[in-house]
């Protein structure tokens, strides 16, 4: 395992038409039983949107096409830099993986404010859904 201060992470606000692309935690992790945006760690030799592009595929068995970057944070259990993008899910049936999601589903804006969602992955999708009511 690489030490924390050449690990980075990646996640995306996904969106499938107007609806918005979360997993639960399943692993025994701190986020266990919350809601999360999808994403992991980059690997060696891995551009960040490789990895995100691998994460999807890995975690949901889909395909996206990256938006835009949105911003660079501080993970809030493993201090590393975490990139968040903007994606749109636009192929695959999804599938969660086992080991790390119990459940994947899309959610409506309105969902979104009554389920659990961890605490980055809320300031994120809240950011995001601001800046587009604005434009």
């Amino acid at each position: 395992m690489k030490p924390f201060r050449d690990m980075v992470g990646v996640i995306a606000v996904i969106k499938k038409g107007d609806r918005y692309l979360l997993g639960i935690e399943s692993k025994d992790s701190p986020f266990h039983g919350k809601w999360r945006l999808l994403g992991g760690k980059v690997e060696a030799g891995e551009t960040v949107e490789e990895a995100l592009h691998r994460e999807l595929m890995e975690e949901a068995k889909i395909k996206i096409k990256i938006k835009k970057y949105l911003k660079t944070v501080k993970g809030t259990v493993i201090k590393m830099p975490i990139h968040i993008y903007q994606a749109e899910w636009i192929s695959g049936e999804l599938t969660p993986k086992a080991d790390e999601h119990g459940q994947i589903r899309l959610f409506t804006e309105s969902e979104l404010k009554s389920i659990d969602i961890e605490g980055m992955s809320r300031r994120a999708l809240d950011e995001y859904i601001d800046s587009q009511n604005t434009h």
